[in-house]
């Protein structure tokens, strides 16, 4: 997405070196973004820059097993412009810029077994390890543990069971923040929550406003809820599936233009150390847990793969009115 010059583009530039057992890729990455805010009934422009370079190496320990490595160095920058007496927009200020280096390693295992949409049999599991040491005093200060783990089951006639569990926990000064909640989706139900895709701002999570747009981990899909449901520095999801055949056995000329399914799912988040994401922080808020439930048919038309979810949040007041989204992608 180029937008007249490389400063206020988007662009990725990667090269694979994989003659050997153990592979290679480096990255150069940078985007850019323009928000539009208002202050006091004043619009403020915030440009907002991400650019830096990613080593990474992957080495087979055997058919299922291997082990990641790799280090992302990475600067991230924000400016602000307001407006004139003219009308015109001025820098407000020198840019504050975010430097960081973030050397990672992980352990993946996947002995998953595939049908035509999403895996029906085996295990499929990451554990990862990222620490950005304090470089210099403006770079981040964080030690975060991530997992991933999910586990399948082929039951009859094309029926099977998932579960996944994911999460993860950060120290440090500058802890990382995971977003629990929502799905990327693009098109959704009014919500009685407001018809953004976030609960709250982003730029009102933290006072490192960079820290929480480019050092967060999201972790969806929270079906039912907002982006940004709840915000803490350790935190848990976690999902289960029965997905099945949808209308396949009634009219199996479907199988000619696609593929059609349904899941039924439930989706269990839970936070500690929560950030409030709305409102002043209420001084006894440590943990924020999250139910919803719900159904939605999987369809793959013209090789386009579609979700539709029908979902309901549970609260200690009971059960919240139906929302519905639509979302491109497969399942877990």
């Amino acid at each position: 997405e180029m937008q007249i010059s490389l400063k206020n583009s988007d662009y990725f530039l990667t090269y694979h070196f994989l003659p050997y057992r153990t592979n290679f890729y480096f990255t150069l990455f940078h985007t850019a973004l323009i928000v539009q805010q208002r202050y006091f009934q004043q619009t403020l422009l915030t440009w907002l820059r991400h650019f830096g370079f990613d080593v990474s190496a992957t080495f087979p320990l055997d058919r299922f097993r291997r082990i990641d490595a790799g280090l992302t160095t990475t600067v991230a920058e924000l400016s602000q412009f307001i407006p004139d007496r003219s009308g015109q927009f001025v820098e407000a200020g020198p840019p504050d810029q975010l430097p960081t280096a973030i050397p990672r390693l992980g352990f993946v295992w996947d002995n998953a077994e595939w049908d035509y949409m999403f895996p029906v049999h085996g295990w499929r599991a990451n554990l990862q390890l990222n620490v950005s040491p304090k470089i210099n005093s403006r770079s981040l200060d964080f030690t975060t543990l991530s997992f991933d783990m999910r586990r399948y089951f082929r039951l009859w006639a094309g029926t099977s069971l998932a579960g996944r569990v994911s999460g993860g926990i950060s120290s440090g000064t500058d802890a990382q923040l995971f977003l629990v909640g929502g799905m990327p989706w693009i098109f959704r139900s009014k919500s009685p929550k407001g018809p953004g895709r976030y609960r709250g701002s982003p730029f009102d999570l933290d006072d490192n406003v960079l820290k929480t747009l480019y050092f967060s981990q999201y972790l969806t899909p929270l079906r039912g809820t907002q982006m940004m449901e709840m915000v803490g520095k350790k935190a848990v999801l976690v999902n289960l599936e029965f997905r099945f055949p949808f209308l396949i056995y009634y009219f199996p000329a479907l199988r000619y233009i696609g593929q059609l399914g349904g899941v039924a799912f439930v989706d269990a988040g839970q936070v500690w150390d929560a950030v409030p994401v709305l409102g002043p922080p209420p001084q006894l808020e440590v943990i924020r847990t999250s139910l919803t439930y719900g159904w939605g048919p999987r369809f793959v038309i013209f090789g386009l793969p579609i979700q539709v979810d029908f979902a309901r949040q549970y609260q200690a007041d009971g059960p919240h009115p139906k929302s519905w989204f639509v979302t491109l992608g497969l399942d877990f």
